[in-house]
């Protein structure tokens, strides 16, 4: 079934390249619409995960306590941080934060699986050569939003850590290893992103506990 709707798609978007002239433009353009389309959504349920953590945040000093207090009694200390929970009407899991992740995650794998079954060969977009190969201008260009989509994210970054390089070396690399086509898509939805994380760090100034 999921392979005959890639097919359906696949039809569709090379319908829409006949219109359009170029397989870049409808791949540009589906993924904006599409990630714009899901971004109301995807901001609400981020928002709901940020109150969350900033609850969780104030109460780490209690849960600190409880720590200290049953060390020796790690069946009461668990007792006691879910009573904790359930007196501050705090769930333990955090589902509005896999909610927002799962959101997007059809349309990752549905559009990456659609780009794989259209030819690029010979294709060109902007300053593209060819869709079918890996173009480096784009891998940077994906490395770049990342950083900037963490930088401006709701979440602070710690000072000088490897770990806030490494998503930017990951894309990069995964980028400069897959064809600009699919490449495409990820730079364009990436662009939605850092819109999003410049939304949630505006809404988690104020979120008030």
């Amino acid at each position: 079934m999921f392979s005959n709707l890639i097919q359906i798609l696949t039809g569709y978007f090379s319908s829409l390249t006949t219109v359009f002239g170029s397989i870049g433009l409808v791949i540009l353009l589906t993924t904006l619409i599409l990630r714009f389309a899901l971004l109301p959504l995807t901001i609400k349920y981020s928002t709901r995960s940020l109150h969350h953590q900033a609850r969780m945040k104030k109460l780490q000093p209690k849960l600190e306590k409880i720590k200290v207090q049953y060390k020796d009694n790690p069946q009461k200390m668990s007792q006691e941080t879910l009573n904790l929970y359930k007196k501050h009407d705090l769930p333990l899991l955090d589902k509005s934060g896999l909610l927002s992740g799962l959101l997007q995650l059809p349309l990752v794998l549905g559009m990456i699986a659609i780009i794989r079954e259209l030819s690029f060969s010979g294709s060109a977009f902007l300053w593209i050569s060819d869709l079918a190969r890996p173009d480096f201008f784009l891998a940077i260009t994906g490395s770049v939003l990342v950083w900037l989509s963490t930088k401006i994210g709701p979440q602070p970054l710690q000072q000088n850590s490897f770990m806030n390089w490494l998503p930017v070396l990951i894309t990069g690399f995964f980028l400069w290893k897959i064809s600009a086509g699919i490449g495409l898509f990820w730079v364009a939805s990436n662009i939605v992103t850092v819109v999003q994380s410049f939304i949630l760090r505006s809404r988690a100034k104020a979120i008030t506990v």
